[in-house]
């Protein structure tokens, strides 16, 4: 049994390590091959798709997959399909009538082709999610590793030949929907659409998905407001640079969390919480933080090189950016296991306040600084917002699990330091921080001032490390 978990797990992850290369890949090489204005316009495009995705993704497969192996018989696929359509057609829709009303013509017309690219994608992995009801892991794996590289080639390819961005992403649009007819047929094979399976209604579908698309619409709207609105307000090649460094955190910086987040869940997701549980696990947080801090240092010096390597050239110039904004990849260190000491403690509806509270503030933050400040608005407003996530993390793990002197002391030594690099990234950022030897610098600034909590965290994340 735990052996077909691990395979299963193993194949699952392949298919999302494949999935996310190809598309850093593709990012990378659109940025190479266009302009600044033109990887501006993609990246507004999939921004603004975003929030129509409420729609074409609904949070159905989680539903369908819960609902089959919870009835462990076959379940009325007519109806999640049925739903999965209506859902989509209705995306797809609002998508074309909103962006013809309020976006430029050339704008409209790549957001309403990628729109039914997006549309394509979520739709085949709703399919396949038939093929992990039936433990057929392997299959939907490679499937999907191949539907998900397949049009973003020829994209591609079709960009090198013919250095025409509108006919590329028009056929990446086409073939994505010929990839869901034979998708389609291939699932029929394993009797997807069986009429003489349990029956479930449309409705009931709809409701139970109801939450998860929620909590879909409120993240995207969250994580792509603020190049919507800084390519609305500004240039797109202005949202080309700063959308560099906003990728460039969110890939790279974040990629060790998900291993810190299942460390966290074997570690303690089976124990019972009293006070002993409590101190290892304020040991791990001290451990998260310090890693954060090594992530974030190792961002800035290496953002230079990295911003050359994947991007190119032309977009050098956002480096004056990351200083600042890869404070934002460390704060995910800080609140991150508190996210997960709320889930595994029973406090899921702490999540929704968290989120529905940071969504409103980032949005009107957003609306106050970006046309004050332009993308500089934009970095603090997610640096604030990321805060204040941390912070009701804070209140919320401190109000229902720690209540001593001890946690207090070490909050405080975290936000003595996160003020302290904030302080030292601002003052270097408007000091001219442009050429990668300038790093050097801020390295000397932040440790002189942050030197004493740092230190401390640091000390004693190895001395528990060890004991």
């Amino acid at each position: 049994m735990s052996k077909n978990i691990l395979i299963n797990t193993a194949f699952g992850s392949f298919a999302e390590i494949a999935l996310r290369i190809s598309k850093l890949t593709f990012l990378s090489l659109i940025a190479k091959l266009t302009s600044t204005e033109t990887f501006g316009l993609y990246v507004f495009s999939v921004a603004y798709i975003s929030l129509f995705g409420v729609f074409f993704d609904f949070g159905l497969n989680p539903i369908y997959l819960r609902n089959s192996t919870k009835d462990s018989k076959e379940i009325n696929n007519i109806s999640f399909l049925m739903t999965k359509i209506i859902t989509s057609l209705i995306g797809i829709i609002s998508l074309v009538i909103i962006s013809l009303i309020t976006l430029e013509r050339e704008k409209s017309f790549i957001v309403i082709l990628m729109g039914i690219y997006t549309l394509s994608t979520e739709f085949y992995t709703f399919l396949l999610t038939s093929l992990k009801a039936q433990n057929k892991y392997k299959i939907e794996s490679s499937i999907r590793s191949i539907l998900s590289i397949v049009p973003l080639f020829v994209c591609l390819i079709t960009l090198l030949s013919t250095s025409n961005f509108k006919l590329s992403i028009l056929f990446l649009a086409i073939l994505s929907v010929l990839e869901n007819v034979i998708c389609l047929i291939f699932i029929n094979k394993f009797k997807f659409t069986n009429i003489n399976s349990l029956k479930k209604n449309i409705k009931d579908i709809f409701l139970q998905a109801l939450p998860i698309a929620i909590t879909v619409f409120l993240g995207a709207f969250y994580n792509n407001y603020d190049i919507i609105f800084l390519g609305r307000i500004t240039s797109l090649e202005e949202v080309a640079l700063y959308s560099v460094v906003v990728k460039l955190t969110l890939a790279i910086s974040i990629i060790p969390l998900p291993f810190l987040n299942n460390a966290v869940q074997t570690a303690f997701g089976s124990r019972k919480w009293d006070i002993d549980t409590s101190k290892k696990w304020i040991k791990g947080y001290y451990l998260s933080f310090s890693f954060g801090l090594v992530v974030y240092f190792l961002m800035n010096i290496l953002g230079y090189p990295f911003i050359k390597l994947i991007f190119g050239i032309s977009y050098l110039a956002s480096y004056k950016y990351l200083l600042l904004f890869s404070i934002v990849g460390l704060l995910h260190y800080v609140y991150s296991p508190l996210w997960q000491l709320l889930i595994m403690n029973g406090k899921q509806t702490k999540l929704i306040i968290i989120l529905t509270a940071s969504m409103i503030f980032n949005f009107i933050s957003l609306r106050i600084l970006i046309p004050i400040y332009g993308s500089y608005g934009a970095i603090y407003s997610a640096i604030f917002t990321h805060f204040l996530i941390f912070l009701l993390h804070l209140y919320f793990s401190y109000k229902v699990l720690f209540k001593d002197v001890y946690f207090k002391k070490i909050i405080s030594d975290i936000i003595i330091s996160l003020f302290l690099i904030f302080s030292a990234a601002t003052f270097l950022t408007f000091y001219g921080i442009e050429k990668p030897i300038s790093i050097f610098s801020a390295i000397i600034l932040f440790s002189s001032i942050a030197y004493y909590p740092i230190k401390k965290i640091i000390n004693y994340s190895i001395k528990e490390l060890f004991t």
